[in-house]
């Protein structure tokens, strides 16, 4: 693979991380917490929940981005959710 995980813009990172985006949320690929963000705000929230909950979500990214496969929970550690 790639070293694509040190280049990932926040947005693509979200873009294959999340799903369901709402007017107000989106919803994780990985735990399926929904994370507050609203679609004009950019992507600081949903950085912030995989940065604090889901260790090493860039190398699954670019993974996913290069393979074309879409991420699943065993793919990404979950740290700290209840």
């Amino acid at each position: 693979m790639k070293n694509t995980a040190n280049i990932l813009k926040n947005a693509d990172s979200v873009r294959v991380l999340f799903k369901s985006p709402t007017l107000s949320d989106r919803t994780s690929c990985i735990c399926d917490v929904a994370v507050k963000q609203h679609k004009e705000a950019g992507s600081k929230n949903l950085i912030s929940h995989l940065q604090a909950h889901h260790s090493g979500y860039e190398k699954v990214a670019a993974e996913c981005i290069e393979k074309a496969c879409v991420p699943t929970s065993s793919m990404i550690a979950r740290d700290g959710h209840s």
